[in-house]
């Protein structure tokens, strides 16, 4: 067994921090070389201690905090298949926003580096915390350097756009912890998710309150990811932030929601009492509230014009996605979880193709608001309408533009068509009530999803408008933003090929929940 690596590998980016902001007030490529080196480092140290001991590996700490019941709280951590992914894909994904950051931000370059690595170190504590008061630290701590970020270096009026964000995601956050808070009551003297998963499977009180709980920490997980009817700070937040910031905004720190209703919702509260009755009733209403984002939001993105809005307002229908495969997923395996009916594959389909879809989607959307970036950057507009003919003048942002629109519209081989398609047939083959209505649903959002990423590419890369105006002094990039870009563009091309480099963790994770 490899020793401690899970915590390690969240504090590297913490203590990182100051040596990059000292570094950068020199050099602002030292303060990017020091963000890689940390990316690097941790993201070793992660995979050698998973790789040793899957398919979950943990840490405790039990000298922590004193616990009121008596004892020491336990400081844990974990990785698993999906836990694992969720760190890569954010690791890989920060490291390349550093490198696009050297070109693309132009002041304050010490700062804006010591605050990113402290945003990374909140990401990375969100995926990795097995305790929840740990988990709900790091899930506050990220909204500081995010506010900072967007507030600082953001567009247009950026401390009122960073205000909003905060408030909105902050409520989110106490209605969270309010349900924690019941969880804990009930379940008293637990905090571990996975002890707490083996309370709920004996307690009779919790078969009697699970929904309130379970309410109140998804209310809080649908704020942060964006979704209907929580999703008025997205596009204010994602337009006005910086690009590499947008990036993360939308391609990680909206997933960590996802994430959060899986491992906490689900996992957590909802796996020990599959058996009642009300399971899978609750759990549809959730599909229904993800369907909804999915429709709602492709046909705000279809109507807008704002290129980083329009690809905010597509990030509050891939939300939505992740929410329906997350309720019709858990609702057709409850049978089997509970022991009361054999295994449905469409269940297990539609789960591994959310869990899936989270890392597609982060490269995918990440990537496509730094191309966003580097259009406003090389062009000074934000209207797709006054744009178009930039492939011929920026061919290296073409190329990313062209995989991440695409990916993001569902077209094969790009990644997020084998999330998207996997998650309809499975909603489709699974045994729950109007499982083919759903799997309906979810398709009629894949149009929505194709036809506005259509019109993004048309209107920005290759459609002729004369009276918008000449592209002829437009250049591509910098380097660093245009190398960037096409490196992120091959790893999203790579995974679309070969899905099966992701599914061997994923499902590994879905083995442990069905307790297999």
């Amino acid at each position: 067994m490899i020793g401690v690596t899970i915590l390690p590998s969240i504090i590297i980016p913490a203590i990182s921090a100051p040596l990059a902001y000292f570094v950068s007030k020199k050099s602002g490529k030292a303060g990017c070389i020091v963000c890689l080196l940390a990316s690097i480092v941790s993201l070793l140290l992660l995979t050698i201690g998973f790789a040793t001991n899957q398919p979950l590996y943990r840490e405790v700490y039990k000298a922590w905090m004193p616990s009121p019941v008596g004892g020491y709280f336990e400081a844990g951590f974990f990785v698993d298949g999906v836990s694992y992914l969720m760190s890569m894909a954010t690791l890989i994904l920060f490291a390349l926003s550093m490198i696009y950051s050297e070109a693309y931000i132009g002041r304050s370059k010490p700062s804006y580096y010591a605050i990113m690595l402290m945003l990374l170190t909140g990401l990375l504590g969100v995926f990795l915390s097995s305790n929840l008061i740990l988990f709900y630290i790091f899930w506050e701590f990220m909204l500081l350097p995010s506010y900072f970020i967007i507030g600082e270096w953001g567009y247009r009026d950026p401390k009122k756009v960073a205000f909003k964000f905060f408030i909105f995601t902050h409520a989110g956050a106490l209605v969270t912890l309010v349900g924690i808070a019941i969880a804990y009551a009930t379940l008293l003297g637990n905090l571990d998710i996975f002890q707490m998963a083996q309370a709920a499977a004996v307690s009779e009180e919790w078969k009697n309150i699970w929904v309130l709980p379970f309410t109140l920490v998804v209310i809080g997980f649908i704020v942060k990811l964006g979704a209907f009817p929580f999703y008025t700070w997205l596009p204010d937040a994602h337009g006005e932030a910086p690009a590499p910031m947008s990036a993360l905004l939308s391609g990680i720190i909206i997933e960590t929601g996802a994430y959060a209703i899986y491992r906490i919702g689900i996992q957590t509260f909802v796996v020990p009492v599959m058996g009642l009755e009300n399971v899978p009733t609750v759990l549809q209403w959730l599909a229904i509230l993800g369907i909804t984002s999915a429709i709602y939001g492709g046909f705000l993105a279809l109507r807008e014009t704002d290129i980083k809005r329009l690809v905010a307002y597509s990030s509050v229908s891939q939300a939505g996605y992740m929410i329906a495969g997350l309720g019709v997923g858990a609702a057709a395996l409850a049978p089997y979880v509970s022991g009361q009916g054999p295994l449905d594959p469409g269940g297990v389909l539609a789960l591994a193709g959310v869990l899936f879809h989270l890392v597609a989607h982060s490269w995918s959307k990440g990537l496509l608001f730094l191309v966003s970036g580097s259009v406003m950057h090389q062009t000074h507009k934000r209207d797709i309408t006054e744009m178009g003919m930039l492939l011929h003048k920026m061919p290296a942002t073409g190329f990313a533009g062209f995989v991440s629109s695409f990916s993001i519209a569902g077209a094969p081989p790009f990644p997020v068509f084998w999330g998207e398609i996997m998650m309809i047939i499975g909603a489709a083959m699974s045994n729950i009530t109007y499982a083919k209505l759903i799997a309906g649903l979810l398709a009629l959002a894949t149009v929505f999803s194709a036809a506005y990423m259509l019109r993004f590419w048309l209107y920005v890369f290759w459609r002729r408008k004369p009276e918008a105006g000449s592209v002829d002094e437009v250049k591509e990039a910098p380097l660093a933003m245009s190398g960037s870009m096409v490196l992120l563009a091959v790893l999203l091309i790579l995974i679309g090929i070969l899905p099966g480099l992701l599914f061997t963790y994923i499902y590994q994770t879905i083995n442990i929940l069905l307790g297999m």
